[in-house]
């Protein structure tokens, strides 16, 4: 016994999603995958030692990423200021200043030291270290280090921060999805 199918292009088309369709659910995979990486490093990101509290920033930057379709290919951006600077690593200098302000205590961790939060600050610099901080009075008048004043500092590269193997396999799997699924 002997069956025919005959399939006709026309036909198929009925059945199968545009590139457009296929793209967007591609995009969308990605970009979920890359939110999903992002929530996971702010949820599992362990509290530092000393009282530092998180600032959400990786949250934030899950909240950043949308994805978009361009044509028969996809577009996942991520909107949140720093992100490419934990992927690809380079080095931060001071654009409004002379000297980067790098917080070496728990309560001024987010805190810019020209919002006025500590009062009466001073530089105490070292000649021989070449370091300098940025300190105030505290309780009973003792000097207190708030701030560790550099002229730039040196991110390394993170490449974990872009799962691009998870993106891709989400991208597939929901433009897979989108392709088959009934119209």
């Amino acid at each position: 016994m002997t069956v025919t199918v005959t399939i006709k292009p026309a036909d198929l088309a009925a059945l199968v999603a545009s590139n457009a369709d296929i793209a967007a659910a591609a995009a969308e995979g990605a970009a979920q995958a890359l939110r999903d990486a992002w929530t996971d490093r702010s949820m599992n990101t362990p509290d530092r030692e000393g009282g530092w509290a998180h600032t959400g920033w990786w949250q934030d930057a899950s909240e950043s990423v949308s994805a978009r379709p361009e044509g028969d290919h996809a577009l996942v951006t991520a909107d949140k200021e720093g992100v490419r600077l934990h992927w690809k690593g380079g080095i931060v200098r001071p654009v409004n200043a002379k000297r980067l302000a790098i917080p070496l205590r728990p309560e001024v961790h987010g805190v810019n030291p020209r919002e006025g939060r500590i009062q009466d600050l001073f530089v105490i610099a070292s000649k021989t270290a070449g370091r300098a901080v940025l300190a105030g009075k505290g309780a009973g008048g003792k000097v207190r280090a708030y701030w560790l004043l550099l002229s730039s500092t040196t991110h390394i590269p993170d490449s974990s921060v872009v799962p691009l193997e998870d993106m891709a396999a989400a991208a597939a799997d929901w433009a897979r999805d989108a392709a088959l699924a009934p119209r």
